[in-house]
C-alpha cells in the first residue's frame, strides 16, 4: 500500500505533467500561429515590393521609349517640312535634301536610317548609302496613302529592305501643295536597339521584357528566343489591351517559355505600343521561400526543444534529485558564462592580432611601392630629375649621373642650370613650366664634367601635393644624339645615291652608244655580201631552171629562201635597234581604224581563205602612231599566219578589263601554244613551232614587246594548244613625250636594276627608322608594311579617276614615292613617352594634347632642309611627300583636325590618302585599347566619315578597291 504522501506527490506530479503538456502544446500552437502570420505578412510584403519594382522598371522603360519615339517623330516632322517646302518651291534639290536628312540622322542616332519615298513607294533619298527599293506593299505606306489625316504610323516589325535587319518602321505622310499624296518619310528603329536597351535592365535571370504593337505582334523581347511565335500572347494581356487600360499588374504563366512571372503592363503614351516587364515568381519569391524554410526549421527545432525540455523535466522530477540537478544546472550556467567570456576575449585578441598584421602589411606595401617607384626611375634610360621651387635639384636617377658625370650626392641641392651649355636658356624653360604648367621637347645641351656635350629634348611638368600646392618640377630628357646621327646618315645616303646614279648613268650611256654603233656597223657590213649572195642564188636558179637537175634546183631555192630569211633577221635587228632610240610622238591613235587598214592589207593576198575578222569599234589609245602600226602588223600578221590551217578561222581585235586596267587584245583560234613555254615567247629567235610549218624569223614578238615597253606598257599572252592564242597589251594614260623618248636598251635595264637596289637600301633604312620610332609596338613593322601597300594601291586607283588623272599621270613615280614616304607617317612618335604609347585605355585630354605633338616633331625632323629637297628633287619627291604626310595626316576634311586645322583641298593629297589607309589599318588591327574590327565594319566606319573626316573622292576610290585591302589584311592575319 502506497504512502498517502507518495500518492499525493504522484497526483501532483501527474497533474503537473498534464499541465506541462497542455502548456507546451499551447505555446507551440501560439508560436506556429505567429510564424504563419509572419510568413503571410512577409509573402505579401515581397509581392508588393516586387509589384512596385516592376511598375517602376516599366515606367522608366516607357519614358525612355516614349522619349525616343518623340525625338524620331520630331525628326520626321523636320524632314516632312523640308520635303513639302521644296515641293512647294517647284522641285526637290536632291543634294540639299540628302544633306538635311543626313544632318538630322546624325543628331538622333536612335534610328537606323532615314529615307523618303515618292508616291509610288520608291525610296529616293536616304541619310546614308542610297539603295533603291520600293515600299508600296508595306502596311504603313498603304495606311498613309489612303488616309490623309493619318498622323504618326507604326508598321509591323519586319526585315528592312534597305537595312537587312529586323526593324520597327515609323512613318509620316508627305503632301503635295494641293494636299495630294506625295510619298512618305520613314525612320526605322532596329529591333536590336530595343533589345540592347532592355538588356541593361535587371529583371533577374528568368525575367522578361517585351514590346508589342497594337496587333500584339512581338517587336522586341529580352531575352530573345529564336524561332518563337511572335503573335502568341497570354489571355490576360489580350484582355488588358481590349479593356483599354494603360497600366496594370498581373501574374500569369507565359505561353512562350512556360515561366510564371509577375508582369507590369504599360501602354507607351498614346502610341499603339504595349510594354510588359516581368520578374519570375521563382526568383523574386526565392527570399521568401528561404525565409519560410528558416522559420519552419526554427519551429521544428522549437517543438523538438520543448519536447526534450519537458522530457528532461519529467526525468529530473522522477529521479528525485532535483536539488542536485539544480546545482548541476547552476554549475553548467557558470561554465557557459566562463566559456562565453573566454571566447569573447579570444575574439578580441584575434582582432587585435589581425589589426597589427594589417598595419604591418600596409607598411610593407608602402615600402614595396617606394622601392618599385625608385626602380622604375632608375630603370629609365632617360635622365630624370626633380627640381624644387628655388631651382635646386632635389633628386636624380642613374641616367642623370651618367650624362653629367657627377654622382647623385654632388648633384643634390645644386642649381640645375649649371649643368647646361646655355644656363640662361635652361632657366627660361624652367620659368615656362611655372607659367604654362609644362614644357614639351625643349632643346638643350647637357655638359659632362669631362667636357663633351649631349643634345637633348627636355619635357617637364609641375607636380603638386593633395592640396594643390606646387612642390617642384619633374623633368625628363631624351638623348637625341642617335637621332641626329641617323638624320645625317640619311642625308649622306641620299647624296651618295645621287652621285652613284649620275656616274653609272654616264658610264652606261657611253657603253650603250658603243653597242649601238657596233650593231649598225655589223648590220650594214652583212647587207652587202648578203645582196651578192641573193643575186648569185637567183642567177643559179635561172641557169638550172631549164635543166633536169631537180636536186640543183632544190638547193638553189633553199639558198634563196635562206638569203631572204637572213635579210629579214637583219632588218628586224635594225628595227629593234631603231626602236630603242627613235623619238616618240605621243598622240591619240584610233586603234580600231588602224587594225582595219592592216587587216585589209594582210587579206589582200588571202582572198581564197575563209577568215572571220571582228574588230571592235572606238578603241583609242595614247602612243606613237608609227610604232603602234608596227605592233598591230606583228600581232595581226601572226594571227592570220597561225590560223592558215584552221577550217573556220577567226581573228578578233577588241578591248577588255584585266586586273583593274583596260587592255587591248588580238585573239585567234589557230594552233595556239603550250603555256609551259610562255616564258620564251618574247625572246629573240625563239620559235615555238617548226620553221617548215610556219615561216618567220622568230623576232616579231620581241619587236612587239620592245614597242610596248618603250611606251611604258605591258604585253602578255594566254593560249592553249590547238585552240588558239590571245595576246594582251595595255598602254598607260597620256604622258609627256620626253618620258617615252629616253633610250631603252639592255644596258639601261642594268642601271634601272642598280638604281632599284640603291633605292631599296634607302627604303630599308627609312623603314628601320620608322619602326624604331614606334618601337613600343611589336606589330609596328607589319603596320608600316600594310600602310605602304595600301597607300600605293589607293594612289594608283586615284590616278585612273577623271579628277586626278591629268595631275597624277604627269607624275609617273607618284604612287611609288607616296608608298615609300608613308613609312615615315608616325616618325614623330619617337618623342612621345613610352607609357603613353602603350597605355591600354583612352587618353585623358591632357594626354591627347601631348600625343598630338608627334606631328609637330615629325614636321620639324623632316622639314629641316625641305626647301632644298623640293628645289632639287621636286615637290612630289618621296622625302617632300614624307614631310607632308607626317605633318598633315591627322588633318580632317571638315577642318576639325590638327595641327593646323586645314580644310578640304588645303590638305596635301598625300596626307589625305595616308589618313584613310592609316585609319583602315588601325581599325582592322588589335590595339591595347580595342579588339580588331572586321573588314565590313571598318569600311562602314570610313564611309560614314565621308565629307567629314575624309576626302570624298579618296573614300570613293577606296570603296572601289576595298576587296584588295581586305585581301592584304586577311593575308597578314593568316
Amino acid at each position: 500500500m502506497r504512502d498517502p504522501h507518495m500518492r499525493e506527490e504522484t497526483s501532483k506530479f501527474s497533474d503537473l505533467i498534464r499541465r506541462l503538456a497542455n502548456g507546451i502544446l499551447v505555446i507551440n500552437l501560439l508560436i506556429y500561429a505567429c510564424a504563419a502570420f509572419y510568413l503571410y505578412r512577409s509573402r505579401n510584403d515581397h509581392q508588393k515590393e516586387n509589384t512596385v519594382a516592376v511598375q517602376n522598371l516599366a515606367s522608366v522603360i516607357e519614358d525612355s521609349i516614349a522619349g525616343t519615339i518623340e525625338k524620331i517623330n520630331l525628326s520626321l516632322f523636320s524632314v516632312k517640312d523640308e520635303v513639302e517646302d521644296q515641293l512647294a518651291a517647284g522641285g526637290i534639290d536632291r543634294a540639299l535634301l540628302n544633306r538635311s536628312i543626313a544632318k538630322i540622322h546624325s543628331r538622333i542616332p536612335q534610328f537606323a536610317e532615314l529615307y523618303v519615298t515618292n508616291a509610288a513607294g520608291d525610296v529616293l533619298y536616304a541619310s546614308t548609302v542610297f539603295n533603291r527599293a520600293n515600299l508600296a506593299d508595306r502596311d504603313y505606306f498603304a495606311e498613309l496613302r489612303d488616309n490623309p489625316k493619318a498622323g504618326l504610323v507604326f508598321g509591323s516589325p519586319l526585315v528592312g529592305r534597305l537595312s537587312g535587319v529586323w526593324v520597327l518602321n515609323m512613318a509620316r505622310r508627305l503632301n503635295n501643295r494641293d494636299g495630294s499624296f506625295a510619298g512618305i518619310v520613314v525612320a526605322p528603329i532596329t529591333v536590336e536597339h530595343f533589345q540592347q536597351a532592355f538588356s541593361h535592365v535587371d529583371v533577374g535571370k528568368s525575367g522578361a521584357i517585351a514590346l508589342r504593337n497594337g496587333a500584339l505582334e512581338l517587336i522586341a523581347r529580352h531575352p530573345d528566343i529564336k524561332g518563337m511565335n511572335r503573335k502568341k500572347v497570354s489571355g490576360t494581356l489580350r484582355e488588358l489591351v481590349v479593356s483599354g487600360r494603360k497600366e496594370a499588374t498581373y501574374q500569369t504563366r507565359t505561353p512562350v517559355d512556360n515561366i510564371e512571372r509577375l508582369y507590369a503592363f504599360h501602354k507607351i503614351g498614346d502610341y499603339p505600343l504595349y510594354l510588359n516587364v516581368g520578374k519570375a515568381t521563382s526568383e523574386y519569391m526565392a527570399g521568401w521561400r528561404k525565409e519560410s524554410a528558416i522559420v519552419s526549421a526554427f519551429l521544428l527545432l522549437f517543438s523538438l526543444g520543448t519536447f526534450i525540455y519537458s522530457r528532461a523535466l519529467m526525468l529530473r522530477w522522477r529521479s528525485e534529485i532535483k536539488a542536485k540537478e539544480d546545482l548541476r544546472g547552476a554549475n553548467e550556467e557558470l561554465e557557459n558564462r566562463v566559456q562565453e567570456r573566454t571566447a569573447a576575449l579570444s575574439v578580441a585578441n584575434g582582432q587585435l592580432a589581425t589589426d597589427l598584421a594589417e598595419i604591418r602589411r600596409i607598411e610593407a606595401e608602402v615600402r614595396a611601392i617606394s622601392r618599385y617607384t625608385r626602380s622604375l626611375i632608375e630603370a629609365s634610360i632617360d635622365p630624370l630629375v626633380t627640381i624644387g621651387p628655388d631651382g635646386r635639384i632635389t633628386d636624380v636617377n642613374a641616367a642623370t649621373e651618367k650624362i653629367t658625370g657627377h654622382p647623385r650626392a654632388e648633384l643634390i641641392n645644386t642649381d640645375f642650370s649649371d649643368y647646361f651649355t646655355n644656363p640662361e636658356l635652361a632657366r627660361a624653360g624652367y620659368r615656362q613650366v611655372f607659367r604654362d604648367g609644362q614644357v614639351r621637347d625643349y632643346p638643350l645641351e647637357i655638359r659632362h664634367r669631362g667636357g663633351h656635350t649631349t643634345p637633348v629634348l627636355y619635357n617637364a611638368s609641375l607636380f603638386q601635393d593633395e592640396n594643390g600646392t606646387t612642390i617642384g618640377i619633374f623633368a625628363a630628357a631624351r638623348d637625341i644624339t642617335e637621332r641626329q646621327r641617323l638624320e645625317e646618315n640619311l642625308r649622306a645616303l641620299n647624296e651618295e645615291l645621287d652621285q652613284r646614279v649620275a656616274l653609272r648613268t654616264a658610264e652606261l650611256e657611253r657603253v650603250n652608244r658603243e653597242l649601238e654603233s657596233f650593231c649598225y656597223s655589223i648590220s650594214h657590213e652583212l647587207k652587202a655580201p648578203l645582196a651578192r649572195l641573193e643575186g648569185l642564188s637567183e642567177a643559179l636558179t635561172e641557169s638550172v631552171a631549164e635543166t633536169d637537175f631537180d636536186e640543183s634546183r632544190r638547193l638553189a631555192e633553199r639558198i634563196s629562201v635562206a638569203s631572204r630569211c637572213l635579210r629579214s633577221v637583219i632588218d628586224n635587228l635594225l628595227l629593234i635597234t631603231r626602236l630603242s632610240h627613235v623619238p616618240l610622238h605621243i598622240e591619240s591613235v584610233d586603234l580600231s581604224e588602224l587594225a582595219r587598214r592592216i587587216m585589209a592589207k594582210l587579206l589582200d593576198g588571202e582572198k581564197e581563205r575563209s577568215l572571220l575578222v571582228t574588230i571592235a569599234p572606238g578603241i583609242v589609245a595614247a602612243g606613237d602612231r608609227s610604232l603602234l602600226t608596227i605592233l598591230l602588223e606583228q600581232l595581226l600578221g601572226n594571227a592570220v599566219k597561225y590560223t592558215v590551217h584552221t577550217p573556220d578561222a577567226k581573228v578578233e581585235f577588241g578591248e577588255t578589263w584585266h586586273s583593274g586596267d583596260k587592255a587591248c587584245f588580238v585573239r585567234d583560234n589557230g594552233v595556239g601554244f603550250n603555256m609551259a613555254f610562255a616564258g620564251k615567247l618574247f625572246q629573240p629567235f625563239c620559235r615555238l613551232h617548226q620553221e617548215d610549218e610556219f615561216e618567220g624569223s622568230g623576232i616579231g614578238l620581241s619587236v612587239a614587246q620592245r614597242i610596248i615597253e618603250r611606251q611604258n606598257g605591258r604585253i602578255w599572252a594566254e593560249a592553249k594548244e590547238g585552240e588558239g592564242a590571245t595576246f594582251y597589251f595595255n598602254l598607260p594614260p597620256p604622258a609627256s613625250e620626253a618620258f617615252f623618248n629616253e633610250p631603252d636598251t639592255s644596258f639601261e635595264r642594268i642601271i634601272d636594276e642598280k638604281t632599284a637596289e640603291i633605292r631599296a637600301t634607302g627604303l630599308t633604312a627609312i623603314e628601320t627608322l620608322a619602326i624604331l620610332a614606334d618601337n613600343n609596338d611589336k606589330t609596328a613593322g607589319e603596320h608600316l608594311s600594310r600602310v605602304r601597300y595600301y597607300a600605293g594601291m589607293l594612289a594608283q586607283r586615284l590616278s585612273q579617276t577623271p579628277k586626278f588623272q591629268a595631275y597624277l599621270s604627269s607624275k609617273p613615280n607618284y604612287a611609288e614615292d607616296l608608298s615609300s614616304a608613308s613609312l615615315l607617317h608616325d616618325i614623330g612618335k619617337i618623342a612621345i613617352p613610352r607609357h603613353l604609347l602603350t597605355k591600354p585605355g583612352r587618353y585623358t585630354p591632357e594626354e591627347f594634347e601631348q600625343m598630338k605633338i608627334h606631328t609637330l616633331v615629325a614636321g620639324d625632323i623632316l622639314g629641316r632642309g625641305n626647301s632644298s629637297i623640293v628645289t632639287r628633287f621636286g615637290r612630289d619627291s618621296y622625302l617632300a611627300l614624307a614631310r607632308d604626310i607626317a605633318f598633315y595626316h591627322h588633318e580632317r576634311w571638315d577642318g576639325s583636325g590638327y595641327p593646323k586645322g586645314l580644310k578640304g583641298e588645303e590638305i596635301p593629297l598625300s596626307a589625305r590618302i595616308v589618313a584613310l589607309v592609316d585609319t583602315y589599318d588601325a581599325l582592322r588591327s588589335e590595339r591595347p585599347y580595342k579588339s580588331a574590327w572586321p573588314h565590313e565594319k571598318a569600311v562602314a566606319a570610313i564611309a560614314g566619315e565621308r565629307n567629314s573626316h575624309f576626302d570624298p573622292d579618296v573614300v570613293d576610290a577606296f570603296l572601289e578597291i576595298q576587296d584588295e585591302f581586305k585581301r592584304i589584311a586577311d593575308m597578314d592575319e593568316a
